[in-house]
C-alpha cells in the first residue's frame, strides 16, 4: 500500500479483483473462522431435566430455594 490506496478497493486499471494474495488471505480467514465453533454454542447449558447444574454451590441452591418459596408469599405492607 505504498500509494495509500485501501486493498479491499477495486483497482483502476483492468487488473483482476481479487489478487492472489488476497485470496489466500480470504482462505485463510475462513479456515481460521471454521476451526473455531461460534459462542453461543460453547455457551449453551447442559439439557439436564431438574438437576442442578455442574458448579452451582450450597449457597446458590439455598437462595434458589428461597427464592421459589417466596414466589407464592404476600409481600410485606409498610
Amino acid at each position: 500500500m505504498r500509494d495509500g490506496r485501501n486493498k479491499y478497493r477495486p483497482p483502476d486499471n483492468d487488473r483482476a479483483i481479487l489478487s492472489r494474495r488476497s485470496l489466500l488471505e480470504l482462505a485463510g480467514l475462513a479456515a481460521v473462522t471454521a476451526a473455531f465453533p461460534p459462542v453461543s454454542v460453547m455457551a449453551k447449558p447442559s439439557a439436564s431435566s431438574g438437576a442442578t447444574a455442574p458448579g452451582v454451590g450450597p449457597v446458590m441452591e439455598k437462595v434458589s430455594a428461597y427464592m421459589s418459596e417466596a414466589r407464592g408469599r404476600a409481600l410485606p405492607t409498610t
